[in-house]
């Protein structure tokens, strides 16, 4: 912890400062599951409630007996990342420009989710789309989006006034150099 008045660096990144906004990535997980024990706290929903009472999208797919606990615990089966040649298509921009892998509107990540083979159902296995599919059906039940769910429940009663999720033509600035090949540093 930081106790000094003015912050100084720690950890230098290309061309930032203490104003640069940053991608949260995983971090939003750990919101998520903030949003998960809030909705549960509420009602109207369990950890065993699955997916297929939440989301239409997923009617007639192994994904719609998921349950948000087997989200919440990378569990469900779903991959780290979607497979498949549509999703080897939609990663180009980013292995190419820098774009964000994790962009889509909220019927297109259920879409997603739910063509996906759930190999390793009951195992833990960590998975970004996992995560997205748990954060987009809280917000389902809630009838809201995730942007709006979490600013609600979450960052203004916590005061996280420099926290925001990204929306279209309003997210963080790249920061480095453009890569051939997309890097993971520590999923």
């Amino acid at each position: 912890m930081d106790r000094e008045r003015e912050p100084h660096v720690r950890l230098a990144l290309v061309r930032t400062s203490v104003d640069t906004a940053f991608e949260i990535g995983s971090i939003s997980k750990a919101l998520t599951g903030m949003l998960l024990a809030e909705g549960l706290r509420s009602g109207g929903i369990s950890l065993e409630t699955p997916l297929g009472e939440i989301s239409p999208g997923v009617d007639g797919s192994e994904l719609a007996s998921v349950t948000l606990l087997e989200l919440a615990t990378h569990t469900s089966g779903l991959p780290k990342m979607p497979h498949g040649w549509g999703a080897a298509i939609d990663a180009l921009p980013y292995a190419i420009f820098g774009r964000n892998p994790y962009r889509g509107s909220p019927d297109s990540v259920i879409a997603i989710a739910a063509r996906q083979p759930l190999r390793s159902r009951g195992r833990r296995n960590y998975s970004n789309i996992g995560g997205a599919v748990l954060g987009e059906a809280l917000a389902t039940v809630r009838s809201t989006d995730y942007s709006s769910l979490l600013t609600q429940q979450i960052l203004v009663p916590l005061e996280m006034t420099a926290t925001s999720v990204s929306v279209e033509g309003h997210t963080a600035p790249w920061a480095g150099p453009r890569l051939a090949c997309p890097v993971n540093l520590g999923s």
